[in-house]
């Protein structure tokens, strides 16, 4: 990958990422505005365990993906690039269907030890997006296997736009019902989303078909590995990120204990609790991760890089 190229795919994803945080920057306000900081307080715990979920089934994932198959594209063995891909789909979609189920079958004990008993809908909505958001990071791995970010970029924008589009309408459309119901329905926005998203990247995915089968039959080094020697491959990258991905959503699950039950031993009602917690998550948290946009941008630009080097 050429140094411009470099530039080229890190301005891209930066762009992305610039533009994805604005807008969900600019969402939380009328979200706020409308559901109010006790919804906030119901709508942030469900995604503190679906950040946990994620982090620990997928945070390391796309960049094993990437790096496995920038390697292998350098060695110009392509068919082993595509081998990679499909094992790690398969990896995926397991992930995606243990923490799904998961979810389905202990979300109410999980929100009620958690103190937040009132996410419970909020946690459900989140399901879909728990099994599609795997399959998605492994388009997106192997595009940023394949030095393309325009893809990944394409999915997080439009992802974002269907999160807050969806998510702001089934929240005006049930608030009447109540917050609980509101703050699900805006959760569910990340579901709707995964699946616009999914469906994007694999449109660009089929749409490159063509290159993929012509550098296959183009290529002279074409050599494939065991399922089990890729899988310990992936396994041997993914694990030691996923540790240091599961740090901060550890983090935020700890606080939304403590604040939950400590506050609720003080007699604090959990209506009073969730307004509470919601002004710190409903504002704060968003503009504490703003600049991530930049680094995520330049990390996901340079794996490909230093592999082609290190090659």
């Amino acid at each position: 990958m050429s140094k411009d190229n470099f530039v080229k795919g890190a301005a891209v994803l930066g762009l992305a990422g610039l533009i994805v945080k604005i807008l969900g920057a600019i969402y939380r306000l009328p979200l706020t505005n409308l559901i109010g900081t006790e919804g906030m307080g119901y709508y942030q715990p469900a995604y503190n365990i679906y950040n946990l979920l994620l982090a620990i089934s997928l945070a390391g994932f796309p960049t094993a993906i990437a790096r496995l198959i920038s390697e292998k594209r350098a060695l110009g063995n392509y068919k082993g690039s595509y081998q990679v891909y499909s094992v790690s789909l398969t990896i995926m979609f397991v992930l995606g269907l243990v923490s799904s189920v998961f979810i389905l079958l202990f979300a109410k004990p999980v929100m009620d030890f958690m103190g937040s008993s009132s996410s419970y809908y909020s946690l459900l909505a989140l399901v879909p997006a728990l099994l599609i958001v795997p399959l998605l990071s492994s388009y997106r791995g192997f595009f940023q296997g394949s030095q393309e970010m325009l893809p990944i970029a394409v999915s997080q924008i439009f992802e974002q736009l269907f999160r807050i589009v969806v998510g702001f309408y089934l929240a005006y459309t049930l608030v009447g019902i109540g917050l609980e119901e509101a703050a699900a329905g805006a959760t569910f926005g990340a579901s709707i989303g995964s699946v616009v998203a999914l469906v994007l990247i694999y449109v660009f995915f089929i749409r490159r078909k063509k290159l993929t089968k012509k550098e296959i039959n183009e290529s002279d080094n074409n050599k494939l590995e065991t399922t089990k020697s890729i899988v310990n491959t992936l396994l041997k990258i993914a694990i030691p990120i996923t540790i240091g991905a599961s740090i901060a959503p550890l983090m935020g699950i700890v606080d939304n204990y403590f604040v939950f039950n400590r506050l609720a031993l003080l007699g604090f009602t959990e209506s009073q609790i969730a307004d509470m917690y919601g002004q710190l998550s409903g504002t704060a948290h968003t503009l504490i991760n703003f600049p991530q946009a930049f680094s995520t941008a330049i990390a996901m630009s340079l794996v490909p890089v230093i592999t082609d080097a290190y090659v």
